[in-house]
């Protein structure tokens, strides 16, 4: 689990978000893995966040966020577009490479 900060569209580019986490997949991912592939598991994230109302531009409270519940969205609407073959691993690391990424600029702490 861990931790959103409340200014997350303040500095989030969601370009440089892929071009780190592209640049951060194992080698054999790289390979594999498409900017396009890598663009739409995070609007698959964010759409959650939304949804969720964890993006409430009004709210100044941390949220907490389970990394397993965003991975089940993640691979539940995955299924449903048959334009991308990405298997749960793969999802991981994109996944894990946008908490990489929101960390380096601030936005994710890890839970305290």
């Amino acid at each position: 689990q861990f931790i959103m900060s409340e200014n997350i569209e303040l500095i989030y580019d969601e370009d440089e978000a892929i071009k780190f986490i592209l640049k951060n997949l194992p080698k054999e991912l790289q390979a594999k893995c498409t900017k396009d592939e890598v663009e739409y598991v995070l609007d698959l994230v964010y759409e959650m966040y939304e949804e969720n109302g964890y993006l409430d531009e009004n709210s100044t409270e941390e949220v907490l966020i389970d990394e397993e519940e965003v991975l089940k969205y993640v691979l539940k609407h995955l299924k449903e577009e048959k334009n991308f073959d990405l298997d749960a691993e793969e999802v991981r690391y994109i996944l894990d490479g946008e908490f990489k990424y929101c960390q380096s600029i601030g936005i994710f702490t890890d839970e305290k």
